[in-house]
């Protein structure tokens, strides 16, 4: 994974850091965000295999693959419930930091300082990869893709997280974000990281994938609370399937602004 811009790489290296080293109040509204999408990849995985959610270990077996995996936690839950996980990071900082909060949890991972574009060279393929606020960020989001679509194994299902190109999206990730309450170093998100669902189907139809689910996510500023939602035009994440093996779940109703 390349970063469009050098500088973005060192700005998401800070995000990481905000979950050890930030004020409270900053650090729990990342803990949360990284909660509701912990919850929902854990629930459309078990789903997708036939597990039920609430057992033991619903992904035992399973092969994962966090791409760009920074310091989100989110594998630390999905190892401990059975999954056999790879999280890659080209940022070694970052990998160190993951690497010793997953001992400190306990959690079984495997942590590889390289790219999705370098891996796919190894030929190994997953049932689970993980593309959580990454593509927005990649200097080829295209390759990227392509990547991951020749990593996923038959039958396999990507859970992806993204930020909608809206301009209420603009408004709270940019404007409220890094300068009304300055939780994020300013320049982490620009026009061109943003990325809407019609942009990724477009992406995802190049390589025969596509969107087999979608819900949205919001955060209430005044409750700090983070929420799923039918609408899609700030945050949203998904499940994206080999196009044979897609079937149309989205969530309803689904709400969208035009593209800012």
């Amino acid at each position: 994974m390349e970063h469009k811009d050098p500088s973005t790489l060192g700005k998401l290296k800070t995000l990481c850091k905000i979950l050890f080293q930030g004020d409270a109040e900053t650090r729990q509204v990342f803990i949360d965000y990284h909660l509701i999408r912990r919850k929902y990849v854990l629930s459309r995985t078990s789903e997708h295999f036939g597990k039920d959610k609430f057992e033991p270990a619903p992904l035992l077996g399973r092969s994962l693959l966090d791409v760009g995996c920074g310091n989100n936690r989110i594998a630390q839950e999905l190892a401990l419930r059975g999954a056999d996980c790879i999280c890659i990071d080209p940022d070694a900082d970052v990998l160190t930091r993951a690497e010793q909060d997953a001992q400190k949890y306990g959690a079984p991972i495997t942590f590889l300082q390289t790219t999705v574009q370098t891996m796919v060279k190894d030929g190994q393929q997953f049932d689970i990869i993980l593309c959580l606020d990454l593509l927005g960020h990649c200097k080829d989001s295209q390759k990227a893709v392509w990547a991951m679509k020749k990593m996923l194994a038959p039958g396999g299902l990507i859970v992806f997280s993204a930020i909608n190109r809206t301009w209420s999206s603009f408004f709270y990730h940019k404007l409220m974000a890094e300068y009304l309450l300055r939780w994020i170093p300013r320049g982490t998100h620009n026009k061109e990281s943003f990325l809407s669902p019609k942009k990724l189907t477009e992406m995802l139809a190049k390589e025969n994938l596509e969107i087999s689910q979608t819900v949205g996510v919001t955060f209430n500023p005044y409750q700090k609370d983070w929420y799923k939602t039918g609408d899609l035009s700030r945050r949203y994440m998904g499940v994206i399937k080999h196009k044979e093996d897609a079937r149309v779940t989205s969530a309803k109703p689904q709400k969208e602004e035009p593209e800012a």
